[in-house]
């Protein structure tokens, strides 16, 4: 808290709160120092796999066992410094040995798709290795450098790898101002007539199948790639990235799978290169993909119940920040009596929702940040539950408010697992019958999962 108020005392002429205005990464492009290095090397150890403590960011280095004999390495700089997902990569091979470094978000919770989450957004600036005109030897033939992930396969559709690409090395034929294409993606993957227009750019979309190739399932598999192709590159910006995945759909592609990651990504072909994020920032915001408190058609009904919202200052960090409500504590006329939860608008440079000032209470930041809307909302102290039935009629299983508890009815037996929205479970009971269930949940929005009924699902909100 001590170096929070020390920053506080030069940014507050004329009052004006701790990030009161929005980070713009192009401008965040001061070095970066320290971190920690996780290296692969040859067929021994291809792949590592980790969380950045203090963040909700997962990383993941991994190279090509079968191709890459050296080493090659990655730094990610940690929590308090380049927005919290900021990396350097660097690999030295030949000209073939497939390598990825990325941070950001991992998920892979059963059955939830994109939509089932709010929408994604990434900042980013990086600085990386030139291209050298008639030469391979930077990142090999092909490299990619953006968002990256997988979606888990359905019954009905394929495991999907995906690449939102605004930038790339270049290669031996192609320099690094022109975008990635069909040459380096495969032969006739370009979707004529899908292009469109996002972050202030314009993309193109390919589509491509693998054989024989390496997956987060196996090391021989058969997927589908899905690419959207900045055609004007940048190296700093934002992308948001929820909203890539519904072109995608409107162009026939389906992404229907259990979303298992979304993460800025550098992935080079081979040669000798680099490339240093100096901020790197995921963060899901409502608006959509997800996050809507109402479907069209739906059928919603409301109970009040009481919410148990926490006295500042609080100590630890609640487990839930993203949900947990609190007690004005101060003496402030316009706040006695209300109750607030921490957004995600202002989270940069390492203070997030997790951090401990936050949790503080303490004046005059509080009422400082109260003032003028950064940091907290205001949610009502007495909460109503709305139920949110989906469209499709919930033949075998319904719930409804009963009181101060939900009654939840399935004609067999089943298991509910309740989830917030970043996946993580809340609740999980069994139920054949009719039965009442007690709930204590912090404000926010939530999935109740019917485990043993398919695709059985409802949507409630607690504000």
């Amino acid at each position: 808290m001590k170096s929070l108020v020390k920053v506080l005392s030069l940014v507050t002429v004329g009052s004006l709160p701790l990030f009161a205005q929005a980070v713009n990464p192009c401008n965040q492009n001061t070095q970066l120092t320290g971190g920690t290095t996780v290296s692969v090397t040859g067929s021994s150890t291809p792949q590592r796999i980790g969380t950045i403590s203090g963040t909700n960011y997962s990383y993941e280095v991994w190279h090509a066992k079968d191709e890459c004999t050296g080493t090659n390495n990655m730094t990610y700089y940690g929590a308090s410094q380049g927005g919290g997902a900021a990396f350097k990569a660097n690999w030295t091979q030949g000209s073939r040995c497939d390598f990825l470094a990325r941070v950001g978000y991992k998920w892979d919770v059963s059955g939830k798709s994109y939509n089932d989450y709010e929408d994604i957004f990434a900042d980013y600036n990086y600085t990386r290795t030139a291209h050298v005109q008639g030469s391979s030897s930077v990142a090999g033939d092909y490299s990619y450098i953006g968002i990256y992930g997988w979606v888990r396969k359905t019954s009905t559709t394929s495991t999907v790898e995906y690449y939102i690409v605004d930038d790339w090395f270049g290669n031996q034929w192609q320099l690094d101002t022109q975008p990635v294409g069909a040459d380096q993606i495969g032969a006739g993957s370009y979707l004529s007539g899908k292009d469109y227009t996002m972050d202030g750019g314009t993309y193109k979309i390919y589509k491509h199948t693998r054989t024989n190739a390496y997956s987060i399932d196996s090391d021989n598999d058969t997927f589908d790639q899905y690419f959207s192709v900045r055609q004007t590159i940048r190296q700093c910006g934002t992308i948001s990235v929820t909203e890539h995945f519904k072109k995608w759909e409107e162009a026939g592609l389906p992404m229907a799978g259990t979303l298992y990651e979304a993460k800025l990504l550098a992935e080079a072909g081979g040669g000798a290169g680099s490339i240093d994020y100096r901020y790197a920032n995921l963060r899901l915001s409502s608006g959509g993909g997800g996050s809507s408190s109402s479907d069209g058609g739906s059928s919603s009904s409301t109970e009040t119940v009481s919410k148990n919202c926490i006295t500042l200052p609080a100590s630890p960090v609640p487990t839930e920040p993203y949900n947990t409500c609190f007690k004005y504590p101060g003496s402030n006329e316009k706040y006695i009596g209300k109750c607030y939860v921490c957004h995600t608008r202002n989270e940069v440079d390492g203070n997030t929702c997790s951090s401990e000032w936050v949790w503080s209470g303490s004046q005059p930041y509080l009422d400082d940040n109260l003032d003028e809307g950064y940091w907290y909302d205001e949610t009502p102290c007495e909460e109503p539950v709305r139920i949110i039935v989906n469209k499709a009629p919930l033949t075998q299983f319904s719930i409804r408010p009963s009181g101060k508890a939900l009654l939840v009815e399935a004609s067999v037996p089943a298991t509910i697992v309740v989830y917030n929205l970043k996946g993580k479970k809340q609740a999980s009971f069994n139920v054949s019958g009719s039965q009442t269930v007690n709930i204590s949940l912090p404000s926010g929005m939530y999935f109740a999962k019917v485990h043993g009924v398919k695709t059985q699902h409802v949507r409630f909100i607690v504000k």
